[in-house]
């Protein structure tokens, strides 16, 4: 009979309790501006990564609940749309340290347009002003560089940042040289003389002395001698 002797191997497992990420903020509350005004704003998570930590070894994965960024499970993608109050959660990962996780809690808040301004068709030597108004705005800053409410200038194109609600909202303008009733032709019949104009837009005015001026394109009892025709259009004065 043979016997056989058992040996057992005894081993040592140290288990360390390692520290978790360092973290320069584990919240982070940030209002998002709607830039369009269609209620929603386009955002990527990962421009937000700098709040939390400054370090590029640390990975970071996005979550909807605060115990899928703990447990590293169910992550989304940091491309977002808010279009209301929203939290989200995130787990940082490195190779040397205990993950951690932190939390985004954005706001969509709403610029503001203006109602009152519009694009503007003016003579080609004619200023105007540009006005968005009042409206509750905290700053003004033009294209032109001015950041007055108002400014005064000809055609053009030009946009307007109106500081509303913590947010900008840029407005374009343009600023358009209307198209002068240009004369064609002058048919004299006698002592009468019919004028025919193109461009501009209808109804035009008529004169011979550029004071007193009417809405029939024929002229009657005409002197002998040179005369001067005039002609402008009720939308905009254009000599």
């Amino acid at each position: 009979m043979q016997f056989q002797e058992a040996v057992r191997l005894f081993g040592q497992i140290n288990f360390k309790i390692g520290n978790k990420i360092t973290l320069l903020t584990n919240t982070v509350n940030t209002d998002i501006c709607d830039n369009n005004l269609n209620g929603s704003e386009n955002i990527i998570l990962n421009d937000y990564k700098n709040l939390f930590t400054s370090n590029p070894a640390i990975t970071v994965t996005y979550h909807a609940t605060l115990g899928d960024a703990q447990n590293g499970t169910n992550t989304i993608s940091p491309n977002q749309t808010i279009t209301a109050p929203k939290a989200f959660y995130l787990r940082f990962v490195s190779g040397t340290e205990c993950p951690n996780t932190g939390m985004i809690n954005l706001a969509l808040k709403s610029p503001k347009k203006s109602e009152q301004l519009r694009d503007l068709v003016v003579c080609s030597t004619e200023k105007v002003i540009l006005d968005p108004g009042t409206g509750g705005f905290t700053s003004y800053k033009w294209s032109t560089g001015a950041t007055t409410q108002t400014i005064l200038t000809g055609a053009g194109s030009y946009y307007v940042d109106l500081g509303f609600n913590g947010c900008v909202y840029r407005q374009y303008v343009n600023v358009t040289t209307a198209q002068a009733p240009i004369i064609t032709s002058i048919n004299v019949t006698g002592t009468t003389a019919n004028i025919n104009v193109t461009g501009g837009t209808p109804p035009y005015q008529y004169s011979l002395n550029g004071i007193d001026y009417q809405t029939s394109n024929t002229f009657t009892n005409l002197t002998r001698g040179v005369h001067t025709v005039h002609v402008w259009e009720e939308t905009a004065v254009c000599l």
